[in-house]
């Protein structure tokens, strides 16, 4: 029984229920910077790091909200969302997007997966693209960055 297939009367059971959306589930918020080290070109964890109890089946979407920028020069950016250490996503901002040091770019970005087992541990990772000098992910507390996961049900 879905919600497109109700009908006046029916009941609306645990199964029905049982696949509606959670909401959000888990999240990380640092209001702290993050700044890559040598090799800046390999990718380093940016700090936002989530536990999360997976259900089997359940759709989840992940959102990050950082505030990107290049303290060593033009260069571009890669973040990486990994489960388990397996990257399940990636974005690239390119060097003509971030223009010179000290431009900031803030953006969000979501990932529908499938969840696949418990106690996964999702994380995000940075680094260079373009050059190997180094690029930041700023965080303060009128700007956090953070890392949410929403439960979008079955």
């Amino acid at each position: 029984m879905t919600a497109a297939n109700l009908a006046t009367g029916d009941i609306i059971d645990e199964t029905w229920t049982d696949n509606l959306p959670r909401g959000i589930v888990a999240s990380h918020t640092l209001t702290t910077a993050f700044v890559t080290s040598a090799t800046h070109t390999t990718a380093q964890a940016e700090g936002l790091t989530v536990t999360y109890d997976d259900v089997a089946g359940r759709k989840l979407k992940f959102t990050a909200s950082l505030s990107l920028y290049v303290s060593g020069g033009a260069n571009g950016i890669v973040v990486d969302l990994q489960r388990d250490g397996v990257v399940i996503r990636r974005f690239g901002l390119p060097a003509e997007a971030l223009g010179a040091a000290g431009n900031v770019g803030t953006f969000t970005y979501a990932e529908t997966v499938v969840a696949t087992h418990a106690a996964s541990v999702y994380r995000l990772t940075i680094n260079a693209s373009t050059n190997n000098t180094a690029v930041n992910s700023f965080g303060s507390a009128a700007q956090p960055r953070q890392l949410i996961i929403e439960d979008c049900g079955a």
